[in-house]
């Protein structure tokens, strides 16, 4: 088992010289408890053993609200009385939230002494981007040793999650799953060291190491015994050691990504929270200040997505992106005039509906004959006749875009079909004993295979001053996977004894197609500018290659809306 590097909840004996000699280590000399400068202290992050748990919920005592952005507060009671309330602040939430909260009927599995007073909070997994508060109230007489828990959901990843400071029993919460305390009349708490059931992500591994650490001052406090010289200081290499090898790697991402932005704003926002929590703001002015400016940068990249080309109220799930990314821009601090979903100047005032397809036929046809001699100026023949085609299909379903020039998403679908034949016949001569005798054979090749795709992607119509058009279709980024498949046979000799030997093996193997951009280019009926429609072939022939490209564009968009 690893040594201790903070008390364990319930025990009353700080070991204080092991941890002191564990940061001194990995901080350098100015990280030992009242050191001068030098290095900051850190701490080891145990290595993750997850542990999973049983939960049983009492639905019949389930609660159900909708809460809108502005926040509100759920009650519930459970069978035995212990009061839960849930209370979300106007800063939390992206959007309008179907909330249930269930009492928790039973917590097997558990590290953890005492009974167990819980909820779960759905939706699971639900991101907050401020803290919302799990107030509970247990019957008398449950204890006043108490140990915070939280899992990932469905008793996955249980961890201890701090108490929120002051009286009575509180847990704050930037996520939802499974949350609560364990209560217990006497300590200890605890059953198991910590570090044999650390989860595997590294938010909830922070509120481990911080519930213990703060648990322990509890635990002295209710014993009448001070608390450890220390605290301070590993409150702090806690905190520090999440920022400098979890979060700052995380911000760049978060800044360049409007995706991974929103996986991780709120966690590292958590970060931001604790740090205000537990009183040290002004410890972290800098950092705190880095990952705003991150969330900040990532938070607007989403905005500038979710409203190119321009805004359409009318589509429920674009116009909702639009509205978390506004919520998120303006809960942390952006101008709500510059972050307006209803702002008349991004609002699309015509769009095209409709659809741009693409096929691809790839043909390749050999039949040719090479000649030569060997064997004392005896002629040789080889004859090669190839026969492939490749075929391509693609599709975009375009709704949305505004005016006559716009790039919009798009749904992309694909499918390619492959089939190869190839065939080598070959004459020539071979030494059997001495003697120069006739030889050959036929080596045979047969391929093929499928593969489709389904993604996002960005079409661009274009229409000039003059009435002319082009609409592209431009899947480049998009992979179309399948699998090949085939069978080579070979037959050759004679051999010295006579005959022939035949050799036949199949195979398979997983293959990458890309994609090709499709483009039609057309002029606007005067008599119908509405409409976009019409249909391009190209073929192409490469003689050295022996191959023909034949390939052909249609499309049909309708503009809709008014002028």
């Amino acid at each position: 088992m690893e040594e201790r590097l903070v008390p364990v909840i319930g025990r009353i004996a700080v070991p204080v010289a092991a941890f002191v000699v564990m940061l001194a280590a990995c901080g350098g000399p100015g990280g030992a408890p009242g050191g001068g400068g030098g290095p900051r202290a850190t701490v080891p992050i145990p290595t993750a053993q997850p542990l999973d748990v049983t939960v049983a919920t009492d639905d019949s005592r389930a609660t159900t609200q909708t809460v809108p952005t502005g926040g509100g507060t759920l009650k519930a009671t459970a069978e035995d009385g212990t009061q839960y309330v849930l209370t979300i602040p106007s800063t939390a939430l992206l959007a309008e939230t179907t909330i249930t909260m269930t009492p928790l009927s039973d917590v097997e599995g558990a590290p953890l002494a005492g009974t167990a007073h819980g909820v779960s909070l759905e939706p699971t997994g639900l991101r907050l981007y401020d803290f919302a508060t799990l107030e509970i109230i247990p019957p008398a007489g449950s204890g006043t040793h108490v140990a915070g828990f939280g899992t990932q959901g469905q008793g996955r990843g249980f961890h201890l999650q701090p108490l929120q400071p002051g009286d009575g029993v509180g847990l704050k919460l930037m996520h939802f799953s499974e949350h609560g305390a364990f209560f217990s009349e006497v300590g200890p708490i605890l059953v198991n060291d910590p570090v044999e059931f650390m989860p595997s992500d590294w938010e909830s591994g922070l509120q481990q190491m911080l519930a213990e650490l703060l648990s322990s001052q509890r635990e002295a406090q209710l014993a009448g015994l001070p608390g450890d010289p220390d605290f301070d200081w590993k409150l702090e290499a806690i905190l520090r050691t999440y920022y400098e090898k979890v979060i700052l790697p995380l911000l760049y991402d978060i800044e360049f990504s409007c995706v991974l932005a929103k996986q991780n704003a709120s966690k590292v926002l958590g970060w931001n929270r604790t740090v205000a929590l537990v009183g040290k703001e002004e410890v972290f002015a800098a950092e705190t200040a880095n990952v705003v400016d991150a969330v900040l940068k990532g938070a607007d990249k989403c905005w500038q997505q979710a409203t190119e080309p321009c805004v359409d109220p009318e589509n429920a799930a674009r116009f909702q992106e639009v509205l978390e990314a506004a919520r998120l821009n303006q809960l942390l601090g952006g101008d709500p005039a510059e972050y307006d979903p209803y702002d008349p100047d991004l609002q699309c005032e015509l769009m095209w509906t409709g659809t741009i397809t693409y096929d691809e036929e790839r043909v390749t046809q050999i039949d040719e004959t090479k000649e030569g001699t060997c064997c004392y100026g005896r002629p040789t023949s080889q004859h090669t006749v190839v026969d492939s085609v490749l075929t391509t299909s693609e599709s975009w379903t375009v709704t949305g875009g505004t005016g006559l020039d716009y790039r919009a998403l798009a749904h992309f679908t694909a499918e390619v079909t492959y089939e190869r034949s190839e065939e080598h016949s070959h004459e020539s001569w071979s030494s059997c004993s001495g003697e120069i005798v006739p030889s050959g054979g036929v080596d045979t090749l047969t391929e093929s295979g499928s593969g489709s795709t389904s993604a996002p992607t960005v079409i661009t119509i274009s229409v000039e001053d003059d009435g002319t058009y082009w609409v592209s279709g431009g899947a480049e980024a998009n992979k179309v996977m399948g699998t090949i498949s085939g069978t080579t046979t070979s037959r050759f000799g004679p051999l010295c004894e006579g005959g022939y030997d035949e050799d036949s093996e199949s195979y398979s193997y997983d293959h990458e197609w890309g994609t090709w951009s499709a483009y039609g280019y057309g002029t606007i009926d005067p008599a119908n500018p509405g409409v976009l429609a019409g249909s391009e072939t190209t073929v192409e022939e490469y003689e050295n290659s022996h191959e023909v490209i034949t390939r052909t564009v249609t499309w049909h968009l309708e503009r809709v809306g008014n002028e």
